[in-house]
């Protein structure tokens, strides 16, 4: 729970003091903790991004987003 307390307490200062219109994030497809706290905090799943690294791996990461409620 402190986790997604911290992650809260950043987002409501990005909005409130920082006053971002939207957040981006993402994880590790395969990060499934990662996975649970974004979703947790409201971030809508936008994109799979799939990147080959040098030695010929497939990297696969998850990107979400978050609108500001005040910018609707």
């Amino acid at each position: 729970a402190t986790t997604v307390c911290f992650v809260f307490s950043v987002i409501r200062d990005c909005f409130e003091n920082e006053k971002y219109d939207y957040l981006m994030c993402s994880h590790s497809v395969v990060n499934h903790q990662s996975k649970r706290v974004i979703e947790k905090s409201g971030f809508r799943f936008v994109k799979e991004n799939i990147r080959i690294a040098q030695n010929g791996e497939e990297h696969i990461s998850l990107y979400y987003m978050l609108d500001n409620p005040d910018k609707r």
